[in-house]
């Protein structure tokens, strides 16, 4: 489990994988609100948690997710 989370936490190009995250929770909840299957929206928001719980980096996860939480809002 430690090499998942080690691996799970390297950087991509310029980006962290806690910025990844966040973006593709932005997609996946923008997309929701328009269409898409319940379900399957839920599901890969339990599977997104599940990875939340092996960053290191939470604080930017929260910081990026909530950025675009308020842009999605406005």
């Amino acid at each position: 489990m430690l090499s998942f989370q080690e691996f799970l936490n390297l950087d991509v190009g310029k980006f962290s994988m806690s910025e990844l995250l966040a973006n593709y929770a932005d997609k996946v909840l923008h997309k929701g609100g328009i269409k898409g299957e319940r379900k399957v929206i839920e599901e890969q928001l339990d599977n997104l948690a599940l990875l939340f719980t092996y960053l290191y980096d939470k604080d930017l996860f929260l910081l990026v997710f909530r950025n675009q939480l308020a842009r999605r809002l406005l």
